[in-house]
């Protein structure tokens, strides 16, 4: 009886547990955002020199840096390893995107030690519901 019970328990646990997004990895002060985007892989890293999280009152992260930047705000306290959705944008150069802050927030912030992660979804051109729509999702990450 119990050789039968142990692989039932064991299906049961795997079964219950939700796979991660694919996160990409980020080192010390660097921001990494990768995803497929209008059927074409795109991949943007940057460092960044300072940031600032609000998890208390209003909710936003934001990085500053001559690299690039990162601004994301979210509606609630998120403990580590918790989230939450939101929205926001990340701009690289001459390259902004983000979602239309006019929408129900559909991207996802997780709190992690040290950092965030991020799915950035129903994403546009310049961060701006006027411009061009794009196609795809974006996992990102960012480390401080």
């Amino acid at each position: 009886m119990i050789r039968y019970l142990i692989p039932l328990l064991f299906l049961v646990h795997i079964s219950g547990c939700a796979e991660e997004p694919p996160y990409p990895t980020c080192q010390l002060d660097q921001a990494v955002f990768e995803g497929e985007i209008d059927g074409e892989f795109l991949r943007y890293e940057f460092n960044f020199t300072g940031h600032s999280w609000i998890n208390f009152g209003s909710y936003k992260l934001k990085t500053f840096g001559d690299e690039g930047s990162i601004e994301f705000e979210w509606s609630k306290t998120i403990a580590h390893g918790g989230s939450d959705t939101g929205s926001g944008w990340f701009e690289v150069g001459s390259v902004k995107i983000g979602t239309c802050e006019t929408e129900t927030p559909s991207s996802t912030i997780v709190a992690r030690d040290g950092g965030a992660d991020f799915v950035l979804e129903n994403l546009y051109q310049n961060a701006d519901c006027a411009d061009l729509a794009l196609e795809g999702v974006l996992y990102g990450c960012v480390r401080f």
